[in-house]
């Protein structure tokens, strides 16, 4: 029997999750204007380096999905990343080197969080506080007690992390 790695199962699991909801995606830009914006999510990327700009490329394949901001604190990443997503899908994004711009807006349904490791914790708790869902890199925090925090904060005010 073939044996089968956490990334391996992650590949497989999201590409049966994106062919079962019948969502079409291609490497070119792709058209979002016959979308409502009933059926939109809104995306803010905080920490915008290689991996984080890799998960927001991820879920900017789904046509479904617009990115309103970026944050970093190098505001050159910032700069290069947003005219990134400009190119992907015709709209740039609003650039901040205060991570939590992006936290306070009303327009902003989840947060990205892409930051190094132990910048985890403070990004995702105070989203979760302003009502937004999360998808946090790994690892998720950097002690038990930490992640015990975002997973109160998750439950406490109903998000999804």
């Amino acid at each position: 029997m073939e044996r089968i790695t956490r990334r391996s199962f992650s590949k497989i699991s999201a590409g049966a999750a994106v062919a079962m909801a019948g969502i079409k995606s291609s490497s070119a830009a792709i058209r979002t204007s016959s979308i409502s914006p009933n059926d939109r999510l809104t995306v803010g990327l905080i920490g915008a380096g290689g991996m984080g700009m890799g998960d927001l490329r991820d879920m900017l394949r789904i046509p479904e999905i617009d990115c309103l901001a970026l944050a970093d604190v190098d505001l050159r990443r910032v700069e290069k990343n947003s005219t990134a997503v400009e190119e992907l899908r015709g709209k740039k994004p609003e650039g901040y080197q205060d991570f939590r711009r992006i936290i306070e807006r009303k327009d902003i349904d989840m947060v990205i969080v892409g930051t190094p490791d132990h910048w985890h914790a403070l990004p995702t708790v105070l989203a979760c506080q302003e009502g937004k869902d999360v998808y946090c890199e790994k690892p998720l925090a950097t002690s038990i007690a930490e992640g015990r925090v975002m997973v109160r904060a998750a439950e406490k005010y109903g998000r999804i992390v």
